[in-house]
């Protein structure tokens, strides 16, 4: 087994997570893996982060508007069922819930963006298409559409996905003249869902450095942050995005939202035969039993949260802090690590 160090936890065979107090999860029945539902390891062991904040007021004016903006580019069928399951996967709730302050012009546009990505992320992941499979044709279809960001090449009408962002790109440019670490973040994205086919082209199940070196722009966190930024109007300068405490605590954010998310979709991905999570890379990869390497990844989450938390407070502590800008960048990132629990709570994007 690869030798693997999480925090100061060794990954050997006699210790992978604290004493369970609570409820244990089933790992067989009927000779059958057991993969529990999110709540269910909720039940167990998951420590939820942060007070619960609510969502966003304005939720109640948004309507079905991201679904209806979608069908307009093409983006779903127009049919029963692709807009049922659009519905259902709430990405309204998920918004409303980790852009909390935001007026409802700037909580649609954040809405419509993040429907945008888990689409084009659907797109990258179809294993039963070609596409899913095959990197080159990723990377083609990625840099047509970076034009379409970067320069000034026009839309192919006839493509959804490079229509809907070229929508996306002038409301943020009607926003702010210079939007360029939302443009750059995207790319960073893009790129990282790139190698993330051509792992899945080559079977390879990287070890958990390589993984979170991938995932930490698969999840697109730092690029969903920076619309936090920008639709709540706060400036975050140079001289801030290169201090080293403030890198430090968004790099445990970025983690800790990620790897939650791989906890909380592993069933639907497990089931889906999709194999870039975080818990099914210790099952595979370090022979891991599959209750294992959910405690193990539940022990992972708790671990680096404290670190966020403890970032925090060194941030905090540091009178040249106390920035309003810097005070509404803590809590943009704490609405994102606790909404985006609260919303897997409630969607039906991960049941299978």
């Amino acid at each position: 087994m690869d030798s693997l160090m999480i925090g100061t936890l060794p990954a050997t065979k006699t210790v992978f997570y604290p004493e369970i107090k609570k409820k244990h999860l089933p790992e067989v029945i009927s000779n059958k893996f057991y993969i529990p539902e999110f709540k269910e390891i909720i039940d167990a062991e998951f420590k939820m982060p942060l007070k619960y904040f609510g969502p966003n007021p304005y939720l109640e004016f948004v309507g079905n508007s991201h679904i209806q903006w979608a069908l307009n580019y093409g983006l779903i069928p127009n049919n029963k069922l692709a807009i049922k399951q659009l519905e259902l996967a709430k990405f309204d709730l998920m918004c409303a819930y980790c852009f909390r302050y935001e007026g409802l012009e700037y909580l649609l546009f954040a809405i419509d963006f993040l429907t945008y990505l888990f689409i084009y992320d659907d797109y990258a992941d179809n294993i039963r298409d070609e596409i899913g499979i095959n990197p080159d044709k990723v990377k083609k279809f990625n840099d047509n559409v970076l034009k379409v960001l970067f320069e000034d090449k026009l839309p192919d009408q006839t493509i959804p996905l490079e229509n809907a962002l070229y929508n996306l790109k002038n409301r943020t440019l009607k926003y702010s003249q210079n939007p360029i670490h939302i443009f750059l973040e995207f790319k960073n994205t893009l790129n990282a869902l790139e190698k993330e086919v051509m792992n899945r082209k080559n079977k390879y199940i990287p070890d958990l450095e390589e993984y979170i070196k991938i995932r930490e722009f698969t999840a697109a966190v730092y690029l969903l942050f920076e619309i936090g930024y920008f639709t709540s109007e706060i400036v975050i300068n140079d001289t801030l995005r290169n201090n080293e405490l403030i890198k430090k605590m968004l790099r445990h954010a970025n983690k800790y939202i990620a790897v939650s998310n791989d906890l909380i979709s592993f069933k639907k991905e497990y089931l889906s035969e999709l194999t870039e999570n975080y818990v099914y890379i210790l099952y595979k990869r370090y022979n891991m039993s599959l209750k294992e390497a959910i405690y193990y990844t539940i022990y992972f989450l708790n671990e680096e949260f404290k670190k966020y938390e403890d970032t925090v407070k060194a941030i905090r502590e540091q009178n040249y802090f106390n920035d309003p800008n810097i005070l509404k960048q803590i809590e943009i990132v704490d609405h994102w690590i606790r909404g985006n629990i609260d919303w897997s709570m409630n969607t039906a994007r991960y049941k299978y």
